[in-house]
């Protein structure tokens, strides 16, 4: 290995925030403090939230015991206002954020610097091994779930990753400072999951995540099952709370699992007391469960070569998922409070405070909310179609299940809109992007989803990632916003819909387009003019009851009811 060249490296700054952590902390900073990167190159500040255990009294003494080492008090107490006291306490060029709860490799700095300098990532981190903090079968079994994907999902961090690659987050991560400055600091209304936030922020404005194996740090887990649940269930809530705190809430799929399979579960067990499928649903679906529990035990005390917690993992497992959903559950619930409220005190002050935005601001509030709960609801319904639908497409054609296409959001800015594919592998490199009934390109099961537009549905997770509302226009290709008139323009001050005015008018939109020579000229002439009217009139006109009249009005489309006076016809106004 050569060796390190003290001129050639840049200053780093670590950042550790803590409070009551008297049992970790002295750990935590040695474990820094042992790093081979040049001292005269490092300053570790440790930033105390308040801590009332004992921990102040050891920060002091480790500030005195080493010269790098400098103690700050924290009256705020959260993380991310930590994190962002010492950002704008030290004048480094790298920032690396370290967990008092953690420890890390005698080499973490070093590696970090060195793989931020090859990758180019704006934020750059490494694997996580989660370690017991006793030596007890319910500790050591808590250790192996939350390394094991049954625990945490897709979460590559945790699951022990084998190669370098680009992510969405890492634990803890050295940032370049001069991203602050073009994104911002932490969210500090964010108590947990203020580092993904960051995260999203960052990879929204062009910046990279970089993931290292060879990167190590190692985290100490809960050892008794009540800490443990009592962890899951905040860790559920702000899952969900980030969503009144900030726009476009950090959610990823592994964040909503175990609340969707607890609203399944319990959807099928109200269903059932009428309709008899839904018991064998739910009876499956709770075999399943167990079947996949006991089998990941397994399978996680081989990986940890600890054959005695296999007996108590499915328990832990099952703490894991439960307490977890409630807790999203009750994030939910918060969510909707809070929007209830603000939707309140906007109709009660808006007269006083003069306006316009408040309004405005209280709208998008209940807006959003709604989206939260009626998105989460129809995925737990729905599931047993989501999973039917892609079965068929696996089995009837070549390709992927899902159809990730690039749309315009809102504010212009692009994101990856979600449908099941119905259409050949690269069908947009064998035609334009109106599609007419005839086109070749479409499968014959693709034939089927667009007449019932359940091709759609899995648009459902873009709502709940914020990228998109239940109701709004439809987010067109950059293409096409490219070619958008000022006025056109203030669609994007909205977030795109799954559905709206334009989407019921033109809900045949492809036997419109049959039979034409020039599709995508077709869609211009005779749809597209049609189409921007109504979206600027929603957007001059929106709200939550105009929202509900296009709910309903979509079912009915897609359902064919009928009137008392004939087919269905709908209004705008």
């Amino acid at each position: 290995m050569p060796p390190i060249v003290a001129c050639a490296l840049p200053r780093v700054a670590v950042i550790i925030p803590c409070r009551n952590e008297v049992n970790f902390i002295r750990g935590c900073v040695e474990s820094v403090v042992a790093n081979d990167y040049p001292k005269d190159h490092l300053e570790v500040l440790i930033i105390d939230g308040m801590s009332d255990d004992g921990t102040w009294p050891i920060v002091c003494d480790l500030a005195r015991q080493f010269t790098i080492v400098k103690a700050m008090r924290n009256e705020k107490k959260s993380a991310a206002a930590a994190l962002n006291l010492g950002i704008r306490k030290t004048t480094a060029e790298i920032i690396c954020r370290v967990d008092a709860h953690a420890r890390i490799a005698p080499d973490y700095l070093r590696l970090c610097i060195t793989a931020m300098k090859e990758s180019g990532g704006d934020n750059v981190g490494g694997a996580m091994e989660t370690l017991p903090s006793r030596h007890t079968p319910m500790a050591r079994a808590i250790a192996a779930v939350m390394s094991h994907p049954f625990g945490v999902g897709n979460s590559k961090f945790r699951t022990r990753a084998t190669r370098p690659l680009f992510t969405d987050t890492v634990f803890g991560g050295c940032y370049r400072r001069e991203i602050f400055d073009r994104v911002g600091l932490f969210n500090e209304k964010l108590l947990r999951t203020q580092d993904l936030e960051f995260n999203q922020r960052l990879r929204r404005a062009g910046g990279t995540v970089f993931l290292e194996p060879a990167i190590k740090s190692y985290y100490y887990a809960c050892s008794d099952i009540r800490s443990f649940c009592r962890h899951n269930f905040r860790d559920g809530m702000w899952s969900v709370l980030p969503f009144i705190y900030c726009d476009g809430a950090p959610v990823r799929w592994r964040h909503l699992t175990a609340a969707a399979y607890l609203a399944f579960v319990v959807c099928s067990a109200i269903c059932g007391i009428w309709l008899p499928w839904a018991k064998t649903a739910l009876v499956a679906i709770l075999y399943l469960y167990l079947a996949t529990n006991v089998l990941s035990s397994i399978h996680a005390a081989q990986q940890s070569r600890d054959h005695r917690t296999a007996l108590v993992m499915p328990l832990v497992f099952a703490a894991r998922h439960l307490a977890y959903g409630f807790g999203s559950f009750w994030g939910l619930a918060t969510v909707i409070s809070r929007g209830l409220s603000f939707r309140k005190a906007s109709q009660m002050k808006v007269s006083r405070l003069g306006g316009g935005q408040f309004r405005r601001s209280g709208t998008v509030m209940t807006k959003r909310v709604f989206d939260i709960a009626i998105s989460l609801a129809l995925l737990c319904i729905l599931l047993p179609v989501l999973a039917f639908v892609a079965l068929a497409i696996k089995y009837a054609s070549p390709g992927t299940i899902l159809y990730k296409g690039q749309r315009v959001g809102r504010g212009g800015v692009p994101f990856c809109i979600l449908k099941f594919r119905t259409m050949i592998p690269n069908a947009e490199a064998l035609g334009g992007a109106s599609t007419p009934n005839d086109d070749p390109r479409v499968t014959n099961i693709g034939r089927v989803l667009r007449r019932y537009k359940l091709d759609e549905l899995p648009q459902l997770f873009n709502v709940l990632k914020g990228e998109m509302s239940l109701v709004g226009p439809r987010p067109e290709v950059i293409s096409e916003v490219e070619l958008y008139t000022p006025a056109e323009r203030k669609l994007l001050m909205l977030r795109p819909g799954m559905t709206d005015w334009a989407s019921i008018r033109f809900r045949n939109e492809g036997q419109i387009l049959a039979g034409s020579a020039e599709p995508h000229r077709t869609y211009c002439e005779k749809i597209r003019p049609a189409k921007m009217r109504l979206g600027l009139q929603y957007a001059e006109n929106h709200s939550l009851l105009t929202d509900l009249r296009i709910l309903f009005a979509t079912a009915k489309a897609l359902l064919h009811i009928r009137g008392n006076d004939g087919p269905f016809e709908f209004k705008a106004n």
